[in-house]
Order: C-alpha cells, then structure tokens, then sequence
C-alpha cells in the first residue's frame, strides 16, 4: 500500500470541513487536486471512503474508521520531523557505538482485516530489524 502524507490530510480535512471546497481552501489546493488525493487514498484502501452528497461531502464508515488512523499518522510523521530537525541542528545523539543513527526511517501502518487486532504500526530504520509498536 502506498500512502502520501497529503492523501491522509485530504481526508482529515474533508472530514473537518464536511466538503471538498471546504478542504481545499484550509490546505490550500484546488478541489480537483483533493478530490484526486482522495481517490488515491479509496484506491490504496480498497475500499469508499467519501461520498458526495447534495449538501456537501460525507465519510462513510470505513472514512469515519480511517479518520482516526490517518491523524495518528499525521502526528507521528510531524514528530519525526521534529526529531529530525533537532538531530540535524543539535548534539549528536548517541547510538549504539557511540554515533548518530544514519539512515531512512520508514513508517507504515496496517489494520488487521478482521479488525479484531485494530491498528498497528511498524517501524524500520534501513540496515535493521523491524519493530512493531
């Protein structure tokens, strides 16, 4: 599954703003390219998660499942911006010898099908083992 930061804040905002116009004024992108970010997202998980409405646009259940999920997301990626920020401007951060960890970190995040195990996330910084949070 492939997941862009933008694709996950589209459906946060939609869900925020009860529209597409809503959504794309506050990140400030056209209603096309949410609507795109959106389909991405429904075509990554399968499954709708929006539909359009007269009076606007409404999450459906997988949506209002996703929502939650998507702003945990979005709040871990930012902390890693964070820490990375801090890393680059500060002290070296110890390692395991003594050095700064080099390397990608990838996060990724899955949901049990049945839903009996609800969210879970991984980590994995290149060159090591993955670690399930």
């Amino acid at each position: 599954m492939h997941v862009e930061m933008r694709m996950l804040r589209a459906l946060v905002m939609v869900e925020a703003h009860g529209s597409v116009g809503g959504a794309a004024q506050a990140l400030a992108f056209s209603p096309a390219a949410v609507s795109a970010h959106l389909r991405a997202l429904e075509k990554a998980c399968g499954t709708r998660l929006v539909e359009r409405t007269g009076a606007g646009t409404r999450l459906t259940s997988a949506g209002r499942r996703a929502v939650p999920i998507a702003r945990l997301i979005l709040v871990a990626a930012q902390e890693l911006q964070r820490l990375e920020a801090s890393a680059q401007s500060g002290p070296a951060v110890p390692g395991p010898q003594g050095r700064r960890p080099a390397g990608d970190v990838r996060a990724t995040a899955r949901h049990d099908a049945a839903g009996s195990n609800g969210p879970t996330a991984t980590t994995r910084k290149r060159g090591t083992s993955q670690e399930q949070c």
